[in-house]
């Protein structure tokens, strides 16, 4: 977010991920370049787990002799390249098994990103959206936390496996409630603690059992 918003200037809002990026494709181009070498630092560093970093350095200097390391190491920052760039949030929706793995563990008293529908107000029906401002409630409106999201989800809408718990969403609406004086409506917590206003169980069975 940094090097597209304050550095190339690609994106001109940083917490507006739903608007597409400006037509600069130099600017593009050069932040491909700029993510390729932050890679290659990313990947050596993985690498230096495996080979001790004198003599990762001392082989990269006779490439005819470790053209696997150097084929690893090349093809590995590509990789990663290719997801900062291009699959960017897709990744973490279609690619990562965080949020499947997860969900099949999920009870009420699991930790989750969560808005508080009672003090909010009611906005969606299962997947019907009834209003942008509810009626009664403390949600204004604004969506700052759909602008905000980096896989295009609204969480008022309640769990879903594209949540990767990030708790931007959450950032956002603080800010706003902050302005009236009131704690955000989106918050990590559990289900339970929401419907209950109670306090998270963290140890329980099904928690000491996993």
């Amino acid at each position: 977010d940094i090097i597209q918003t304050k550095f190339l200037k690609i994106r001109k809002n940083i917490n507006n991920k739903q608007k597409e990026y400006e037509r600069q494709y130099f600017k593009k181009f050069l932040g491909v370049i700029i993510f390729y070498f932050i890679s290659l630092v990313a990947v050596s560093n993985l690498l230096w787990y495996f080979i001790p970093p004198e003599d990762f350095f001392n082989y990269i200097q006779n490439p005819g002799e470790h053209l696997l390391l150097l084929g690893i190491l090349f093809c590995a920052s590509l990789l990663f390249t290719l997801d900062i760039t291009y699959l960017q949030e897709k990744f973490c929706v279609y690619v990562c098994p965080y949020a499947r793995i997860q969900s099949v563990m999920f009870d009420h008293d699991t930790m989750q990103v969560i808005y508080d529908e009672k003090r909010g107000g009611l906005i969606y029906d299962g997947h019907t959206k009834l209003h942008k401002k509810p009626p009664e409630g403390e949600c204004i409106g604004c969506e700052a936390c759909v602008s905000i999201c980096p896989t295009h989800i609204d969480i008022r809408k309640g769990m879903q496996l594209e949540c990767i718990n990030c708790l931007e969403c959450a950032d956002a609406c603080s800010k706003v409630q902050s302005k009236f004086n009131r704690p955000s409506l989106i918050n990590w917590t559990s289900a339970k603690a929401i419907e209950t206003r109670s306090k998270v169980h963290y140890l329980r069975f099904r928690t000491i059992a996993y």
